[in-house]
């Protein structure tokens, strides 16, 4: 059974986690109990799954309940970036964006790609409380992850097994979330130790912690190492070992 005020839990007889929804009787949703498989054993990679399920689970409440009380109405479109201004992203690509299309410049202006400006219908009608907790359950826009080439290089150039591969992957995720998937060369070790709480909260030994959060220090040491442009610090560096 899930403790009180968690989603996740494991069934009798069953190696994996799963996910536990229950809704208020008064919004009055059909079934009130919802339970998934998330498919996994791996703790790490439960959360990451139901992060966005239980963020949508979360925001669905709040629209019911504007909606039943006959608050809820469509506003104006938003876009991913504004129209008619140029942007920069975070990770520091330059685009301009015009109407529903982004053109993705290089340093001497030339068009390299082109996106889609995607659009959304925003809800409104919700008291400044519910937009705070919607804003936070917000999804984030799908940007190009050029950090997870750093992982992949170490990897490759370091012949890392399948099975501590996996786990690095597993870690890395975790980081990004927690950190709202701020690229790598912004990062500092209070960024760093934000992962080593998340760890340690799960009730993992200091020793598996240091083991987790190194292979993330160890692709970041080498793409130093490697004269990346992009990275001159390395946020998961003397962070573990600060723990009692």
């Amino acid at each position: 059974m899930p403790r009180q005020g968690s989603y996740l839990f494991k069934r009798r007889g069953s190696q994996n986690w799963w996910l536990r929804f229950q809704y208020p009787n008064r919004i009055q949703p059909h079934p009130r109990k919802v339970e998934i498989s998330l498919g996994t054993p791996d703790r790490t990679a439960a959360e990451i799954k139901a992060l966005p399920m239980i963020s949508a689970h979360k925001a669905g409440i709040l629209l019911r309940r504007a909606a039943l009380e006959g608050r809820l109405r469509v506003g104006d479109p938003e876009f991913r970036y504004e129209p008619g201004r140029e942007h920069h992203t975070a990770d520091g690509e330059r685009l301009l964006a015009v109407g529903d299309k982004l053109m993705f410049l290089d340093d001497g202006g030339k068009i390299v790609r082109t996106e889609h400006n995607g659009h959304i219908l925003p809800w409104r009608g919700f008291t400044p409380a519910e937009r705070r907790e919607l804003e936070k359950h917000a999804p984030k826009p799908v940007l190009r992850d050029s950090d997870a080439a750093i992982l992949d290089t170490w990897i490759k150039q370091r012949c890392i097994t399948p099975y501590e591969a996996a786990k690095a992957r597993s870690t890395y995720e975790t980081f990004k979330t927690l950190v709202n998937g701020k690229p790598l060369a912004a990062c500092s070790r209070d960024d760093g130790r934000k992962l080593v709480d998340h760890l340690l909260g799960r009730g993992l030994k200091r020793a598996t912690v240091q083991k987790q959060v190194g292979y993330l220090g160890a692709a970041v040491n080498l793409a130093i190492d490697d004269r990346n442009a992009r990275i001159k610090f390395n946020p998961f560096s003397k962070i573990v070992h600060r723990l009692p």
